[in-house]
């Protein structure tokens, strides 16, 4: 697994468990399969992956999450599945552009829409 899916795994975890980037760098280097150099090499890698210049080691990942991946933090906040915060994620970051997303149930469900009620 590259590093940019990793660290799409990596966030959603992060958030659930309330951890700081610090951590969310070092559990994605851990599901990359890789190891880095020195510590430079791990937080400059973390940075391309996630196509920024600055990444705050001690932001947690609940705040850190809402100002750069909004999307994401919608579909955390809602509930969705694990599965579906990932895609966001990868979406968000360019991994998988064409990947459907979730579908709401009332994007396909019309037995309480305005034509068929009446």
């Amino acid at each position: 697994m590259n590093l940019r899916m990793a660290m799409c795994e990596a966030l959603v975890d992060g958030w659930n468990a309330d951890w700081a980037m610090t951590r969310v760098v070092a559990h994605a280097w851990i599901l990359s399969g890789k190891e880095p150099k020195d510590d430079d090499e791990r937080w400059v890698e973390a940075r391309k992956a996630l196509r920024i210049t600055y990444l705050p080691m001690g932001a947690l990942a609940k705040t850190w999450i809402p100002k750069n991946m909004p999307n994401l933090n919608e579909a955390l906040w809602a509930g969705r599945q694990r599965d579906a915060c990932i895609a966001c994620a990868q979406k968000t970051l360019g991994v998988h552009k064409s990947r459907p997303l979730q579908i709401k149930v009332r994007e396909r469900d019309d037995r309480n829409s305005w034509g068929t009620v009446k």
